[in-house]
């Protein structure tokens, strides 16, 4: 379940690593112009997942509450779920409602400049390649739902559907993470008392930049299922 751009692009450089008998499925959310609100986005990815055989939920970013959500319902299939990056309450909260006034649909058409990039998103050793394949999932998401699902994120509290989880859960953070803070694992610690933490040194986008430690620690987690 992919991050705010909700495409999947991102998850190329992962993809690649897996080994080739690993069945997956990469949930995208809709990039019509009209951009969806958060229960709707919760039912689309509910109606992606597969519910024909036994599955492990893996959840970036801006998708970790609307997993939590689809979780804390049960999900028998689900046999654990591993959550990358994420949170599950608004990680700025007074940055977020403030944002909540600015033009972000605009602002978001705008290209990243390269020090930003390498700040906040994929640190001082990404590969050159990640700037333009996040370009890609931008313009292929919109600017508009990206800007719709930014907003969104003043607002999320899944708290009380991560208390009702009840299987294994992994959660990988990120040691340079500059988009979500290192308090965001708390509600989790709290919440879910055999939580597996991991932490990777790497930045926010760890699934692009280190996909071959994210993926050695979601095995390492599903082999102990």
């Amino acid at each position: 379940m992919p991050g705010l751009d909700g495409t999947g692009i991102m998850f190329e450089p992962f993809l690649k690593v897996l080994a080739p008998e690993i069945r997956t499925t990469v949930i995208s959310y809709p990039s019509e112009d009209k951009p969806l609100s958060y229960q709707q986005l919760i039912s689309h990815a509910e109606g992606k997942i597969p519910r024909d055989r036994p599955i492990v939920i893996l959840a970036e970013s801006f998708s970790g509450p609307i997993a939590i959500n689809l979780l804390g319902r049960g999900m028998p299939n689900v046999k654990g779920a591993v959550f990358c990056a994420t949170f599950a309450r608004p990680p700025y909260p007074f940055l977020l409602e403030f944002t909540k006034l600015l033009p972000l649909d605009q602002l978001f058409r705008l290209p990243m400049p390269d020090f930003a990039l390498g700040k906040f998103c994929f640190g001082p050793d990404a590969p050159d390649s990640l700037p333009a394949l996040l370009q890609k999932a931008v313009e292929t998401a919109k600017p508009v739902n990206i800007a719709a699902r930014f907003k969104m994120l003043a607002d999320i509290d899944e708290l009380s559907a991560l208390r009702k989880i009840k299987i294994p859960c992994c959660y990988i953070q990120a040691s340079a993470d500059h988009l979500v803070p290192s308090n965001c694992i708390e509600p989790f610690r709290e919440a879910l008392h055999d939580l597996v933490v991991r932490k990777i040194d790497g930045p926010h986008f760890l699934l692009q930049v280190k996909p071959a430690e994210t993926l050695e620690v979601i095995y390492e987690f599903v082999n102990n299922l």
